[in-house]
């Protein structure tokens, strides 16, 4: 076969436009992907840790007694982490995370701060901040493979909520305030 007379009439010039086109249009493919599910994976985190937020600010203090520290530890971490928790997993009854990239051998981050003064309204907040490990579906996966299954690490991701307490603590002797207000006025 004459090769100058195959280039010259065009046959095979869409295969070769093909082939060099094509790993291109894959890794856009599976780029949209990968930023999908970490958009995805991002989102619920996020609302993950305003729904722990929410109820650590909505706890309500039903002891006898004066409220102490112990309560912000002991009771209403507890009680955030296993919401936070139940609100990641998904509503198949599997036990499984409904999130794309997370590893179900994983326990996420559930981080339930000191109650602090917001730095703009200088009102008191509660900080919650949940993380977990984000794998990769195919980047990993390529990544393995050329450093011959030495990399495994993902990225970490993070999402904070902060919320001002509700007026829900009614001291003996004074005015209903937020609770986590009055565990910021012990220290806690």
């Amino acid at each position: 076969m004459n090769v100058v007379k195959f280039i010259k009439d065009g046959k095979g010039a869409a295969g070769l436009e093909f082939t060099l086109v094509f790993p291109l249009l894959l890794m856009i493919t599976f780029g949209i992907i990968e930023v999908g599910s970490l958009m995805f994976d991002k989102a619920i985190l996020t609302n993950a840790a305003r729904e722990g937020t929410r109820a650590a600010i909505t706890y309500t203090y039903e002891g006898s007694g004066t409220p102490t520290c112990d309560i912000l530890y002991n009771e209403i971490t507890p009680q955030v982490q296993q919401l936070v928790d139940r609100y990641m997993r998904n509503n198949l009854g599997n036990g499984n995370y409904f999130m794309i990239n997370f590893d179900p051998n994983q326990t996420p981050d559930i981080y339930v701060d000191s109650p602090e003064p917001d730095g703009g309204s200088g009102e008191i907040v509660l900080p919650v901040r949940v993380g977990f490990n984000f794998n990769f579906i195919l980047i990993d996966n390529i990544i393995n493979f050329l450093t011959n299954g030495t990399f495994d690490d993902g990225i970490y991701m993070e999402a904070e909520a902060r919320m001002r307490g509700e007026d829900n603590y009614r001291p003996p002797d004074g005015v209903t305030i937020p609770l986590i207000e009055y565990l910021w006025s012990l220290g806690c």
